[in-house]
């Protein structure tokens, strides 16, 4: 008799927990805040340390050459600093290429035939005027233009 009173609350015992353990959970509703507080809105600070040249902020002269010399000798800086142009110079250079060009170039020059070659040979023996023969240079000038739109 004492077994069957000891079982019975623990029966119900059990009972109730496979009850709660087999039972699926409900999902909790997440509700906004919506509600922004006065001082996001309007600021009241009206100075900010991020328009504040570094120059203007450190005023102690030792600690300037520090930082002047930490920003000179930053292997880092200096790299990102020169990949930063090596972009520009590539964004300057693809403009360029799609941009119409105009260009002017003039030369001068001076064409001597060998007096023992064909041509050499033909202007020794051939005369412009009676009594006057070819000249053994000639100058040669060449003026071009371009325009090109790539």
């Amino acid at each position: 008799m004492k077994i069957r009173n000891i079982f019975a609350p623990l029966g119900i015992l059990g009972a109730c927990m496979i009850y709660a353990g087999c039972r699926v959970p409900q999902v909790a509703q997440k509700r906004e805040n919506k509600e922004v507080p006065e001082t996001y809105a309007v600021s009241q600070d009206t100075s900010n340390t991020g328009m504040v040249k570094w120059r203007d902020f450190f005023t102690d002269p030792n600690l300037v050459v520090l930082i002047d010399t930490a920003l000179k000798n930053n292997q880092e800086l200096n790299i990102t600093l020169q990949e930063i142009e090596i972009a520009r110079n590539e964004v300057r250079a693809r403009k360029g290429e799609l941009l119409p060009s105009v260009g002017y170039r003039a030369g001068v020059g001076i064409d001597k035939a060998g007096r023992y070659t064909s041509q050499g040979a033909g202007d020794a023996s051939t005369e412009i005027t009676p009594g006057k023969k070819c000249p053994i240079t000639s100058v040669i000038l060449s003026w071009v233009s371009t325009l090109t739109g790539r």
